[in-house]
């Protein structure tokens, strides 16, 4: 220690020259200042938000939440939000509730919800039996309350109905002051569908003329490859054509697979064998047009 005072001296000089009156009067100035004291400011925000908390807390507790009063008189009366309807229904119930189906869609209609909502509201329980009375719609009822009722919906005559609560086997009767048969009818109108396949072939065709142009696509006599593409395709068309026939539960999956795999066949034949036509690029056209023509064909008949 003493060994490296000396070097210490030696190299900085002795401690009177190191440190003048005047560096050490700056030394006691800086040590006798008060040291600012620095805002604690993790306990100050965890104060803040213990205050919003409780005052919250308090808020909630002087004004509790209230539920509207329900003016309903029974579980059919009760606001409905949309409904699921089979308009061709057979001897078992059956109403598919899935968004993908196309056979039992969902109905937003609001003056098609607001007549359901009139059909459930006039109805009353009744022991009347269903005999001969015509089977008009197999029904699933959405609640505002997230509950559903499924419901066989029966014709005595123009005006009067019944509905069956296929659960509960419940009876309920009522008076219509509308007729049934527009009410029921969930088929898109020959007329939508003539215009959506109408734009779809005239958008198909100007979108094929103008890839073509822009790559230059050989024009050619014969619209397949070979005679194995053309069985492929009819085979996938055939089974398209029966799975519409006779499917109750028509579920848009089932055809964007079909029509998705007839484009991947399409595509893997035009690449494969007849690459330096470039028609696979047409394959993809089509793919863009029939996902557009889909979307069409699933998002107006909500709505009709």
């Amino acid at each position: 220690m003493k060994n490296f005072k000396q070097q210490l001296d030696r190299e900085m000089g002795p401690v009177e020259k190191r440190f003048t009156p005047a560096m050490q009067e700056r030394i006691m100035q800086k040590i006798n200042e008060p040291t600012p004291k620095k805002m604690a400011w993790p306990y100050v925000m965890t104060m803040v938000a213990t205050t919003i908390m409780m005052l919250l807390l308090s808020v909630l507790i002087m004004f509790p939440a209230t539920q509207p009063a329900s003016t309903a008189t029974s579980p059919l009366a009760a606001p409905i939000k949309s409904f699921h309807i089979n308009s061709e229904p057979e001897e078992d119930f059956f109403v598919s509730t899935s968004l993908f189906s196309l056979g039992t869609p969902i109905v937003l209609n609001k003056e098609k919800i607001a007549m359901m909502q009139m059909l459930l509201s006039h109805a009353q329980k009744t022991d009347d039996k269903i005999d001969e009375e015509t089977l008009y719609a197999d029904i699933t009822v959405a609640y505002d309350t997230g509950k559903e009722r499924s419901l066989r919906l029966y014709s005595e005559d123009d005006a009067h109905y019944l509905l069956y609560d296929v659960h509960t086997h419940e009876t309920f009767a009522g008076v219509s002051p509308k007729s049934l048969d527009e009410f029921i009818d969930t088929h898109m109108p020959f007329e939508y569908i003539f215009i959506l396949l109408g734009l779809f072939f005239l958008l198909l065709f100007v979108a094929n003329r103008i890839v073509s142009k822009r790559f230059g696509i050989v024009k050619r006599n014969q619209k397949a490859v070979s005679k194995k593409q053309s069985w492929i395709l009819v085979a996938l068309c055939l089974f398209t054509s029966f799975y519409t026939a006779f499917s109750a539960e028509k579920n848009i999956f089932v055809y964007l697979i079909a029509y998705s795999t007839f484009v991947a066949i399409d595509f893997y034949f035009e690449y494969r064998y007849a690459r330096e036509d470039r028609r696979y690029i047409l394959s993809v056209n089509l793919s863009i047009m029939l996902c557009l023509f889909f979307i069409a064909i699933y998002i107006i008949p909500l709505f009709l």
